[in-house]
């Protein structure tokens, strides 16, 4: 399953939008509906460790920072959330940036 949703999501990851994502995120969490854990339409490509984002994390080591794996980071965030530590942490747009650290998309939940 891992597999087929990397490839559809051509192996970006759908929390950073850089390339080389190896595994899969849920976007609503199986903790809260189990029957979507292994529906293909709930799951992401996203990097995650041991297997972090090459871009991410080269920024954020040149800003004296530690690789950044996105779906490690997530666990019980938002996606929202998670996008801003990692731009704080990288310096770097994410998407649905408006050019001003603003966020036009929601995805997953609300808390």
């Amino acid at each position: 399953m891992v597999r087929y949703v990397v490839q559809r999501d051509g192996g970006l990851c759908w929390i950073c939008g850089h390339p080389g994502a190896t595994s899969a995120d849920h976007v609503i969490p199986r903790t809260e509906d189990p029957s979507k854990e292994l529906d293909s339409s709930n799951l992401r490509a996203a990097h995650s460790y041991p297997h972090s984002c090459p871009v991410c994390s080269e920024a954020a080591l040149r800003r004296g920072g530690k690789p950044v794996n996105c779906n490690t980071l997530r666990q019980a965030m938002s996606v929202e959330r998670v996008r801003r530590i990692i731009r704080e942490r990288t310096g770097l747009p994410m998407p649905g940036d408006d050019g001003h650290g603003a966020h036009r998309e929601r995805e997953g939940r609300d808390w």
